[in-house]
């Protein structure tokens, strides 16, 4: 019982989160998140929220959920300085997490600085009841002139909401698509550290039958951001899985750091390839990187470090030689 009526929740979550993103463009993760805007602690900075959790079946936030919230803060921290529809590229995200599991309401506070050299820098704290438990940086990039985009609904006050969620028949074929693709189940089985939203981008991923250890993701309209490209915190999710599949030999390594450029966009066209590259491993770290491409032009590339969980202790035991 508890299964079907939390999957009847996720069903009428993504119908809210489809008119959210018909009436402000908002990610549809985003709206399947739950995020939502926090009280600022001062000028140029914002702070956003996922609540969502427990209602998808998750015990805690996954890698796309923390990935996808560092990018909106730090996006939306840097549009508060320079206005709410100013469209702003993302250039790098790095993430920085404590090796803890990350709580259901965590939250990201952004702070921006002046713009530089059409250059916008912001840096950020991840928290859970007002305690770090991470950090965050982005680059992005600012044109002299750009058309104003529609705000997201977190980025001003009493913006846009979704409205109630539409009947099924009011659905486009693609919403359909997506719709019978949730896993609607209470998901016992994706354990503490996998959520709803990772399961969801896992079963649209494949091995490269070309390329062994590579793993192929075909987008989706879940995945796109308001300019129809595929969001930066999927493409973190997918260069930051492939490179802990090579990392995960021998231990249950949890990420630490990463860092994406993203290099050109990705277009929800055809299949995007990560490849990981493992290029050192202690006792409890390994580092590995991974290039991500699409038809075979370059799309992101990534750094990350894992920290190995088995045989967590106190001291730093760490061997390079």
């Amino acid at each position: 019982m508890q299964s079907r009526d939390r999957g009847g929740d996720i069903a009428a979550r993504a119908l809210r989160a489809f008119e959210l993103t018909r009436v402000t463009g908002a990610p549809w993760f985003a709206g399947m998140m739950g995020v939502e805007a926090m009280p600022t602690v001062g000028p140029a900075t914002h702070e956003l929220r996922c609540e969502a959790g427990d209602a998808l079946g998750s015990a805690s936030l996954g890698l796309l959920d923390i990935a996808m919230l560092a990018d909106l803060a730090l996006g939306a921290a840097l549009r508060s300085r320079l206005g709410a529809g100013r469209p702003l590229p993302t250039l790098t995200l790095t993430l920085e997490l404590d090796p803890v599991r990350l709580p259901t309401g965590t939250s990201v506070r952004g702070w921006s600085e002046p713009v530089t050299a059409g250059l916008g820098r912001t840096y950020g704290v991840i928290l859970h009841e007002g305690r770090p438990i991470g950090r965050c940086l982005a680059l992005f990039a600012v044109a002299e002139s750009a058309p104003d985009l529609a705000p997201m609904p977190w980025e001003t006050p009493g913006g846009a909401r979704s409205a109630e969620g539409r009947a099924a028949e009011t659905l486009s074929e693609t919403e359909r698509a997506m719709l019978a693709a949730l896993p609607a189940r209470g998901a016992p089985e994706l354990g503490k550290d996998f959520s709803w939203t990772d399961a969801l981008l896992a079963a649209a991923c494949t091995d490269d039958p070309d390329m062994p250890g590579d793993t192929l993701l075909s987008p989706n309209a879940a995945m796109l951001n308001r300019s129809g490209q595929v969001q930066g915190g999927v493409l973190f999710w997918l260069a930051a899985t492939a490179a802990l599949a090579g990392a995960a030999a021998g231990g249950r390594p949890r990420l630490v750091s990463g860092r994406l450029q993203f290099l050109s966009a990705a277009r929800p066209v055809s299949p995007l390839s990560a490849s990981p590259t493992v290029t050192h491993v202690t006792r409890r770290t390994s580092f590995a990187r991974t290039e991500i491409q699409q038809d075979g032009r370059p799309v992101a590339s990534g750094e990350f470090v894992f920290r190995n969980r088995s045989g967590d202790k106190e001291g730093n035991d760490d061997e390079h030689s």
